[in-house]
């Protein structure tokens, strides 16, 4: 359907990041009800050569008409507003309530966005503000007095303030008065209420073409939603788990009730910060520490995973859940005995060519016990280095050293600091179980272990026995993991 070739093909949109861009005005007619349904600020960017091109959408959206005559619209990336607290910008454009969070942080790439429900609920404030702020200036107006004024507006509530509103004559200014409380709430319109956020704000490779007044305010309206998040939607979230209206009972629905409040899974630290100032949650906060310490091994384990050639894929998982849950202390490459080293070479082609999976793992076990020699020690270092497949990430991996890559992930990626060196020092810390850890990193990782009562309290060993806690037999599949997100509405075609 989309065939076609590069230049021909992208009607609307850029392709290399702002320096050309392509308009279609049938693009802009069906792309009209979709921003404003998303809340997207139709804006201007200008080009390398200085044309000026209108957008309904972020720079980095393509849209190819297809050979069936469809319209489609694609690299959906950026179509939420940015999050300013994970950008890299400058301490002017941050208020001082969020830099004594120590906000902006650092993050992992540049595409922190605003979730949608986070953005309903910030609109849904915004439109109590508009109509409070009618209200105040009709009571303002018909008010000869100030304080009583002050007293309307401190009684006035969102029934009240719409009751006013729809009291609004043309005798009182109505005009005036609705384009005050507009400017107010920073709307796009000076006549109505549409509040809406331009995506291509922070973008280094964007030029937008638009006053500085409006670029004022639409970094007013991002940094609005940004300390709404961390100051009002994660408290409001805490308050529900006090009142019981919202109980999570694992990770699982913990990330639920901060999906379903718009609020996104880098801010779990924060979220684990304010568990623990309230005595009364403690569970929920076990709770939050353990999903931090499994998407972290998640993380980890992905980046572990490649550096692993096929044939030893089994092994090096059952290692890693080894060193994650009980405590090795010398790593995996003591334990390959030199038949294993000379079948992995020899199942491995010199010319990067397809690797060899069908590699019996059999004999692993058998003389892992057996005390190499120095001379037996030189020949399996040479054997490593002629097998390009081996990397340092698998042989080299204990405890102590996983656990400080875990450490490290969650400070980095969460901002919460584990301290702890191993698994035995995070159960004394925390009340959770093992079995509850193992199933949750399964979930995350699509792994499928053989069912059997895992003793874990036997494995906590200095050396690799034949009583190791996961063997890679333990390991039975791995399969992929697909996100879904249950549209609200019934999908429709833009033509």
């Amino acid at each position: 359907i989309l065939e076609k070739e590069q230049e021909q093909s992208v009607v609307y949109g850029s392709t290399d990041f702002g320096k050309t861009c392509a308009t279609n005005e049938k693009y802009k007619e069906l792309l009209e009800k979709v921003s404003t349904m998303l809340k997207i600020k139709p804006h201007s960017i200008k080009t390398e050569k200085g044309d000026v091109v209108e957008l309904l959408t972020a720079v980095e959206c393509k849209g190819i008409v297809g050979n069936d005559g469809r319209h489609y619209l694609l690299d959906l990336l950026r179509m939420m507003p940015p999050d300013l607290n994970y950008l890299p910008v400058d301490v002017e454009h941050i208020s001082p309530a969020m830099k004594q969070f120590d906000y902006p942080k650092t993050h992992k790439h540049r595409l922190c966005c605003l979730r949608q429900e986070l953005i309903d609920a910030f609109i849904e404030q915004k439109y109590v503000d508009f109509y409070r702020s009618i209200a105040l200036n009709l009571s303002k107006l018909r008010s000869t007095e100030s304080s009583t004024a002050n007293d309307t507006t401190q009684q006035t509530n969102v029934e009240e303030a719409k009751r006013i509103v729809n009291e609004i004559s043309v005798e009182d200014n109505s005009r005036e008065i609705i384009q005050s409380a507009c400017r107010s709430i920073g709307s796009v319109k000076d006549n109505e209420f549409d509040v809406r956020f331009n995506p291509d704000l922070f973008q280094p490779h964007v030029t937008l073409s638009q006053t500085p007044a409006e670029t004022a305010a639409d970094i007013k309206l991002l940094k609005e939603a940004a300390e709404y998040l961390v100051l009002k939607q994660i408290p409001l979230m805490i308050q529900d788990f006090q009142d019981h209206s919202a109980v999570p009972v694992d990770g699982e629905s913990l990330s639920e009730a901060m999906h379903s409040r718009g609020i996104n899974i880098r801010y779990l630290g924060r979220v684990a910060q304010l568990l623990n100032q309230q005595s009364s949650l403690y569970y929920i906060y076990d709770i939050a520490v353990t999903e931090i310490l499994c998407r972290s091994a998640k993380h980890v384990f992905r980046s572990y995973t490649q550096s692993v050639p096929l044939h030893l894929l089994s092994f090096s998982i059952s290692h890693f859940l080894n060193c994650f849950l009980t405590i090795i202390t010398s790593p995996s490459s003591e334990y390959l005995s030199d038949e294993f080293l000379s079948s992995s070479s020899s199942s491995t082609l010199t010319n990067n060519g397809p690797i060899n999976t069908n590699s019996s793992l059999t004999n692993l076990t058998n003389s892992s016990s057996q005390k190499p020699t120095n001379k037996k020690k030189n020949k399996k270092h040479q054997q490593r280095k002629q097998n390009p497949f081996i990397r340092n990430d698998f042989l080299s991996l204990t405890s102590k050293t996983l656990w400080l890559q875990l450490t490290n992930e969650a400070k980095s990626r969460y901002n919460f600091d584990l301290n702890c060196d191993d698994i035995e020092n995070f159960l004394e810390k925390y009340n959770v179980r093992r079995t509850c850890i193992l199933r949750s990193f399964c979930s995350k990782t699509g792994l499928q272990l053989s069912i059997r009562e895992y003793q874990f309290d036997l494995a906590n060993k200095s050396t690799r026995t034949n009583n190791e806690c996961f063997n890679e037999e333990d390991i039975i599949n791995i399969y992929p993991l697909i996100k879904q997100v249950p549209p609200k509405v019934k999908a429709k075609l833009l033509s």
